[in-house]
């Protein structure tokens, strides 16, 4: 059944009550306050029925009337915004509401009188529910269903014989898992630990004790140790948990079975509902836990902290954030990047140097750059320079093919993360060291062409650092290979003119001719030169191979250039000279794999084994066609060689 409005106290709400125990401590009065709780747009009317009592309103101090302390307002205030974010649900109940997603608007009454609150609530004819009827009824589940509901995904994903020996251990007292249920593997679980998020209901509070126990002790025993500690238990089924602190039901039951505290809490967030929200937040009451978490690894330390800076209406509480900046002050290791990036946003005055430095340790270049930048927006006299010396950091102690990759990944999140002058430098020093493999995995290495993307990038350098560029690129221009053309952009270096006489083109047809000149400039600008055509030996050759003369546009181009060489600029991939395209189509006429059509001749590569073709016999000679390596033969790209090259980006 549906109500208008909810009554609680903090100790009927699991979840609340956990929160006012470990975060954000009330008075023994307070704790007696009555909480109302009722949809959005029922708020006036039970707003206007409350008129009278003292009410807090949960962010409107014209219609607040109780009279409390500053700070155990603000206090109340926040438990409001939690208990929004605890007691979601469907909008079918159990709040009465025309909304198409369901908006909580909690108020408190400061007072104890229970009976008051609600004969108000009913004099203005409104239902009224008691937070603790919400939870009641419901059972827990019996063996027998408990167990056919384990067995399920047992009996669909692994070997009989480990189904046989998972029903027999469950039935069965309790003991040591079986090898054979241990060591058990599928294709689509892995391991066992895969199956009890299937396997154990989604209910917590419901949960049958013996069975969920034995699958729990499972799941800790069969989880691959580093990996992800999700748990996720019945995504698909829970109902709402209007109050049950399920996280935290589930974090103890797994510290009861030998997971450390902090894997047990990393764990249980991960299982659906908002009760975990608030499990991390409340161990800023424990601090020696993150202390502890450092002797499993510096990341579960961390990712606990995060996990642990108040969010979803504890944010708002001056006592929550009073625990968190004693937190802070402590300059625990397992405050990382992500930690301080929420406390730099809730407690900016909190944050210095050192804690930049100990987050510094280990940290991603990105995740470090947007921690350097958000200082800097935090306070910008404090943490002036910030970003440029976390640019320095990662970039001076990063091996050089790591450092390029690093800042190609930066780059792409967010360019406004990257100093360039820091960049600019680095780079320059590995150019100016060798320039021909200045990262040191070969002129033709991965490093080279994320190299080339990042200057592409980065914008133009200034000053000293524009000398030095232009300096390098007229003492070792040809040992730079790819990245001289953009180096020598960004250093204001316009390129000689390209070594091409456009009489050559006077002979192919209009539209040929006309795609050519395009391409020359272009693929010039790009840094590629285009090699010469191909000799009439090498032509008659091909066509003596494929049976067939060239479509007579296609030979012409192959007249002109044999191809562009080895750059994949051509449409992101190489453009084929003509003997590859004869060894190449060979070569996909006899693989195994997607059919191709002998009328084709593969004219690009794009590295993945997809070409462009053009059909050189039949009724569509002339037309690019596209092969997929796992398709086959696909749509039609261009009704001819002309207009397939005319539209050729070069970059």
């Amino acid at each position: 059944m549906s109500n208008h409005a909810v009554l609680a106290t903090v100790d009927e709400v699991p979840v609340l009550r956990a929160v006012v125990e470990h975060l954000i401590p009330l008075a023994d009065e307070a704790r007696r306050f009555v909480f109302v709780l009722c949809a959005d747009d029922v708020g006036e009317r039970v707003a206007a029925a409350l008129a009278g009592l003292p009410v807090v309103d949960r962010d409107d101090d014209e219609k607040t009337t109780a009279r409390c302390d500053p700070r155990t307002l603000a206090d109340l205030r926040a438990l409001c915004w939690a208990l929004a974010t605890i007691f979601e649900a469907p909008e079918d109940g159990p709040f009465v509401t025309e909304l198409g997603y369901l908006n909580l608007a909690p108020r408190v009454v400061a007072g104890p009188d229970r009976a008051a609150v609600r004969a108000a609530l009913v004099k203005a004819k409104l239902t009224v529910a008691d937070a603790a009827e919400l939870t009641a009824g419901r059972p827990a589940i019996d063996d027998e269903a408990a167990i056919a509901r384990a067995m399920a995904p047992f009996e669909e994903h692994f070997a009989p014989e480990v189904a046989e020996a998972a029903r027999a251990w469950l039935e069965g007292e309790d003991g040591a898992i079986p090898a054979v249920i241990r060591e058990a593997e599928s294709e689509y679980y892995g391991n066992p630990a895969g199956v009890v998020s299937d396997a154990l209901t989604g209910a917590a509070e419901r949960w049958n004790a013996r069975t969920s126990r034995k699958l729990l002790d499972l799941w800790i025993a069969c989880r691959e140790v580093g990996a992800h500690l999700s748990l996720g238990l019945g995504e698909d089924e829970l109902p709402p948990e209007l109050g049950v602190d399920r996280a935290r039901i589930v974090a103890t039951a797994l510290e009861a079975g030998g997971l450390d505290p902090a894997l047990a809490v990393l764990a249980a967030k991960h299982c659906q509902g908002a009760s975990t929200w608030y499990l991390a937040q409340t161990l800023l009451a424990r601090p020696a836990i993150f202390t502890d978490a450092l002797g499993l690894g510096r990341e579960v330390a961390r990712a606990l902290a995060a996990a642990a800076v108040p969010v979803m209406g504890p944010q708002y509480s001056p006592s929550a954030l009073e625990r968190l900046r004693a937190f802070v002050a402590s300059r625990s290791p397992a405050l990382g990047t992500e930690a301080l990036l929420k406390i730099a946003e809730l407690l900016p005055d909190a944050v210095d140097e050192g804690h930049f430095e100990v987050a510094a340790e280990g940290a991603e270049p990105l995740e470090l750059c947007k921690l350097a930048r958000a200082l800097e927006e935090a306070d910008a006299s404090r943490f002036a320079g910030m970003l440029r010396r976390a640019n320095e950091r990662w970039m001076s102690a990063a091996e050089p093919a790591a450092m390029v990759e690093q800042l190609r990944e930066v780059q792409q999140r967010d360019e406004a993360l990257v100093d360039a002058e820091v960049a600019w430098s680095r780079l320059l020093e590995r150019l100016a060291n060798n320039p021909g493999d200045p990262f040191g995995d070969g002129p033709e290495g991965g490093a080279i062409m994320k190299c080339y993307f990042v200057v592409e990038a980065l914008r133009a350098p200034t000053g000293a650092l524009k000398e030095r560029l232009g300096a390098l690129c007229r003492e070792h221009g040809s040992a730079l290979g790819s990245l001289r053309r953009p180096l020598e952009k960004k250093a204001g270096i316009k390129p000689p003119p390209a070594p091409y006489v456009d009489a050559d083109l006077k002979s192919l047809p209009e539209a040929l001719a006309k795609a050519w000149k395009t391409a020359r400039k272009k693929s010039w600008a790009a840094g590629v030169r285009l090699p010469a055509g191909a000799k009439e030996a090498a032509l008659v050759a091909a066509e003596k191979v494929l049976g067939s003369k060239l479509p007579a546009e296609l030979r012409a181009s192959f007249t002109v250039h044999d191809g562009a060489g080895e750059d994949e600029c051509f449409r992101g991939g190489r453009l084929y000279a003509i003997a590859e395209a004869v060894k190449q189509r060979a070569w996909l006429l006899e693989v195994d794999g997607a059919p191709f059509d002998a009328d084709w001749l593969p004219i690009t590569d794009d590295g993945a084994g997809n070409h462009a073709c053009v059909v050189f016999r039949g009724k569509d000679a002339g037309v690019v066609m596209d092969f997929d390596h796992e398709t086959g033969c696909g749509r039609r790209l261009a009704k001819s060689f002309a207009a397939f090259l005319q539209g050729a980006n070069w970059e």
